[in-house]
């Protein structure tokens, strides 16, 4: 069923106790995007926060009689701002995360709450997980799980209702490819493969509503073509072929982590935002030219990379 709050949020109750917060684009300052809502016994799961107090204001409102006699634990799927600058709107909640997601935010979430400051929506105040998992976290009377599943970012996990067969798989799966941001491409195929293997119902993503076994399929093809160092596959780029830029970014993302990683282990005192700047000043790329750093990186020739990248190293 598909519910209306006036025109800044739409709720779609998924299964019998699913709630799918839609704050779709134009209506917040980040975009479309998804906040899911799993109402147990004794327990409401919320997954991540989106951008602040006011969409989070929102999300309590429509919930706050039932809220009342429950305790709340909000699950942070990565440390990526979009998903964590609600965290502390809700008084008394349990904020749990993946062990690796609680570094990367503590290590980057105050540079990019500055970074990314024109997408603040109300107020922020930087709130870090409280408790912490390795590889799952299961609520057992509940029928909720919270299971490691990096590929996004090396602290990525998901959510799996078990009762329901619903997994939140966060920014894993992305319509039409997902965007790379980490360098273990491994780890992103396997934990595709392994959510393939949960024979889920639904797939809940924060980016592209509820996919599709074939969506989840096309993203798994699609990681392997890039590790494989293969062209992308016909049928995607038939299916979507304005991907160009998205996957020239990611595979020059990756080259660029590769590199970096090699640097920072052989470094202790390895500054990947200084290496960065350097880069590109190296290979006169004009930053102001380029409305995101999405289409600056994609811009970069693949094989003049490759070699400045060597001669760093």
């Amino acid at each position: 069923m598909m519910l209306k709050r006036g025109e800044i949020m739409k709720v779609t109750e998924i299964g019998s106790r699913g709630l799918m917060f839609d704050f779709e684009d134009g209506e917040t300052t980040l975009g479309q995007t998804i906040v899911y809502l799993i109402k147990g016994e004794k327990y409401f799961f919320l997954c991540d926060t989106q951008t602040g107090s006011k969409p989070m204001s929102l999300v309590k409102d429509y919930i706050e009689e039932e809220l009342k006699n429950k305790q709340l634990i909000i699950f942070n799927s990565h440390y990526h701002w979009d998903h964590i600058w609600g965290n502390d709107f809700f008084e008394d909640s349990i904020i749990v995360s993946h062990s690796k997601a609680r570094d990367n935010m503590i290590e980057n979430a105050e540079k990019e709450l500055k970074e990314n400051s024109k997408f603040v929506e109300g107020k922020i105040k930087i709130k870090y997980p409280d408790i912490t998992f390795d590889k799952k976290l299961s609520f057992e009377d509940e029928g909720v799980e919270f299971i490691y599943a990096p590929g996004h970012t090396s602290g990525h996990a998901i959510c799996y209702d078990k009762k329901e067969k619903i997994v939140f798989v966060g920014d894993l799966v992305e319509e039409p490819i997902p965007m790379l941001f980490d360098k273990d491409l491994d780890a992103f195929r396997n934990s595709l493969e392994y959510i393939l293997t949960m024979n889920a119902n639904t797939y809940v993503t924060t980016h592209s509503y509820i996919a599709s076994e074939e969506m989840v399929n096309v993203n798994l093809q699609y990681v392997k073509a890039v590790i494989d160092n293969k062209k992308t596959p016909e049928k995607i780029l038939k299916n979507y072929p304005d991907i160009e830029t998205l996957d020239k970014f990611n595979r020059n993302n990756v080259m660029i982590l590769k590199y970096e990683n090699i640097l920072k282990n052989s470094n202790n005192n390895f500054d990947g935002d200084r290496f960065r700047e350097e880069l590109y000043k190296e290979m006169k790329i004009d930053k102001s030219k380029y409305d995101s750093s999405v289409e600056m990186i994609a811009s970069i020739d693949k094989d003049k990379l490759e070699k400045k990248l060597k001669e760093k190293v």
